[in-house]
Formats: structure tokens, sequence, C-alpha cells
């Protein structure tokens, strides 16, 4: 079974509900590029098999963006949003769950522009959006990531 970025979506939604954690578009968008991007790192594959493209305010999966827009900059009702996964999906949610949906939209907004991030090596000011982020460039980024995270835990 193919996961889309939909459902992943809706993952975090219905997340989010429990926590009582509402989630803007903007906020959601980032978190699901985070989730594709740890489980690259980790696992080597996408965890959803759509583009990520380059926008203005960081990485986007434009079939979740269209999904939720009408939401503007609120939050989103998640009411009906009924995924789960198991195994490594599962563990990889809700580990980004734990570090980033503490962080606001902002806040992930400057985690994805920060310099020599997969988006900033391929964003191009002034020539609007949709450029996609290549998939290898999110998975060797994340695999830095995780190298670096493992050296500095204690043994």
């Amino acid at each position: 079974m193919s996961i889309k970025a939909l459902q992943i979506a809706e993952w975090m939604l219905a997340r989010a509900r429990i926590d009582g954690e509402p989630l803007t578009n903007l906020k959601l968008q980032k978190l699901v590029y985070i989730a594709n991007g740890w489980h690259l790192g980790f696992e080597g594959r996408p965890l959803f098999p759509e583009a990520v493209e380059a926008w203005p305010y960081g990485p986007v999966v434009p079939k979740v963006y269209q999904t939720y827009k009408a939401y503007g900059a609120g939050g989103i009702d998640s009411i009906g949003c009924r995924h789960s996964f198991a195994g490594r999906v599962n563990a990889v949610l809700e580990t980004v769950w734990t570090a980033y949906a503490n962080l606001s939209a902002v806040q992930l907004v400057a985690l994805t522009h920060k310099s020599r991030t997969p988006w900033s090596l391929t964003y191009r000011d002034g020539e609007g959006r949709g450029e996609t982020i290549p998939t290898e460039r999110i998975r060797l980024h994340y695999s830095d990531l995780a190298t670096t995270y493992a050296t500095k835990q204690p043994a």
C-alpha cells in the first residue's frame, strides 16, 4: 500500500486534535515535509510519492495545500481524520510530532529556510513557486542531520 501525503497530513491533524494543538495550513505543510525528510533520512525512501515544491514560505506538497487552502491562516478542522500507521512510519510520525509540534509555523518556516537546506538550495526568489525540491537533496540533508544527531547522543 502506498501512503499519500494527504494521509500523512490527516494523521497530523488527528494528532493535533488529540493534543489540542490547532494546525494551520502553513504549519501542516512544514510538519508533512519534515516527516518525509526524516523518513528519507532514516529509511532511504520517501514517506509518500508526491513531489515537494519550493514556495516562498518553504516546502509545500501542492495537493495538501489545495485541500486545506480554504482555511486560510486559521486552524484546520480535523474531524474525520482517521489514519494510523504501523512500525517505522508511525515511529517517525510520532517522533516528528513530539519534536516539532510545539514550534510555531513561523519557527518551522525559519528551520526550512536555513542556509544549505533543501528549500534554500532550490528556491529562487522572485521566480515564483513550483520548482520541485529533489528527493535526493532532501534525503541527503536529513541523513546528515540523523548522523549529526546520532554522534551527539551519549554512549
